[in-house]
């Protein structure tokens, strides 16, 4: 039987990693145009904001701390990619490693470690696109 939130997990890694690398191409000049989800590309500016559009919602939230003392801003992150059954996100640390997490009805968010280092990567500069400041 299919696991359909791995399924997901598998092909959202696949996507992100596309589009960076169109995007790497780009701002590298190595190519003109490139393709990416059956568009064509000339800019790089126009390329990130369509992968800036890919999520659903970015959130942060604080760590622990007194009431009425100062934060000293966000300390996780969560960029939501889909909902329901199945749900995906990228969660992690502010400082630290993302990781790709799946849940379907009735289980918890889950890892999804079935990564290859290239689509590592193209997740943590995924990640980057977004500003998780005040």
């Amino acid at each position: 039987m299919e696991n359909h939130a791995i399924s997901n997990a598998k092909g959202w890694a696949e996507t992100i990693a596309e589009a960076m690398a169109a995007l790497a191409t780009l701002e590298s000049g190595d190519a003109e145009t490139v393709q990416f989800d059956g568009d064509e590309f000339d800019d790089s500016d126009t390329l990130r904001e369509r992968i800036e559009q890919m999520p659903l919602s970015v959130q942060v939230r604080d760590g622990w701390h007194a009431p009425g003392a100062e934060s000293d801003g966000p300390d996780e992150f969560e960029i939501l990619l889909s909902t329901g059954g199945p749900a995906l996100r990228i969660y992690g640390a502010i400082d630290g490693r993302p990781d790709l997490q799946w849940q379907d009805w009735g289980t918890p968010w889950t890892d999804y470690r079935d990564t290859t280092d290239e689509q590592d990567e193209a997740l943590a500069r995924f990640v980057s696109l977004f500003w998780f400041g005040d």
